[in-house]
């Protein structure tokens, strides 16, 4: 059973890689891409630490108290001002109750399979799945493991040692 392509990100670098070669050649005739900002945040946040022109953004940062109901140890995305003493978290308060229970859910998935690498222990990517409650709802505890044993099998010139 493959339900899920392993492939997707060699596909993904080898696009990326011939877009990159394609511009390489350009250059080399002269050629390049009309000049646009990025959608991306580096340069508006470097800037804004420069010139201290203050910028908001929202970005993942470590939740020190800044979403309450939320484990001190897990990331989350707040507003954050950006000016010349950079990126300032802005504190949030509570979630919804609802909100927080999900968040909760997706945190304790997230934990474990980080659990699973640290402690080179593939039971927890099987737990890690249990927990995932669309995972549960799609697969038996068994098609679970299979999954899991199958991508890791797969990813293992990546993970070397550590599953």
């Amino acid at each position: 059973m493959q339900l899920v392509n392993i492939d997707k990100y060699k596909e993904n670098i080898a696009r990326k890689e011939k877009q990159y070669q394609e511009y390489v050649e350009k250059a080399k005739k002269g050629e390049l891409p009309d000049m646009k900002r990025s959608v991306e945040y580096g340069a508006m946040i470097i800037n804004s630490m420069v010139t201290d022109k203050p910028f908001k953004i929202y970005a993942n940062v470590m939740n020190k108290g800044l979403v309450t109901n939320l484990p001190e140890f897990s990331s989350v995305e707040v507003a954050c001002l950006v000016d010349r003493n950079g990126v300032q978290p802005c504190h949030y308060g509570e979630l919804p109750t609802q909100l927080a229970a999900l968040c909760r859910m997706n945190i304790n998935v997230h934990r474990l399979a980080v659990e699973a690498i640290l402690k080179r222990d593939r039971r927890y990517v099987y737990w890690a799945l249990m927990a995932d409650p669309e995972t549960h709802s799609i697969l038996t505890l068994d098609q679970m493991k299979e999954v899991a044993d199958e991508l890791i099998g797969k990813q293992e010139e990546y993970l070397g040692e550590y599953l």
